[in-house]
């Protein structure tokens, strides 16, 4: 990723980081988590989830991001 990169959100885990990211990756969208951050000695406090991370796309494809978010999050229609 370049240097020009924004954080669309926030989750609790690395793992939901991961699944966001990969997500957003077939999507056609460039994504990339991190700790925010946070201190690799705090981090060790987080437990085996790795704690908050920080979902982080392109600047110019956060628009994109954002709706594709938006359609994972929305409920299933009844």
């Amino acid at each position: 990723m370049s240097d020009n990169v924004v954080k669309l959100t926030e989750v609790g885990t690395e793992a939901e980081a991961a699944t966001i990211c990969g997500y957003l990756e077939s999507q056609g969208i460039h994504a990339t988590y991190d700790k925010g951050g946070i201190s690799s000695a705090l981090a060790a406090y987080a437990g085996p989830g790795g704690g908050p991370q920080q979902v982080l796309v392109l600047a110019e494809e956060l628009d994109a991001a954002r709706a594709a978010l938006t359609s994972i999050e929305a409920p299933e229609p009844q």
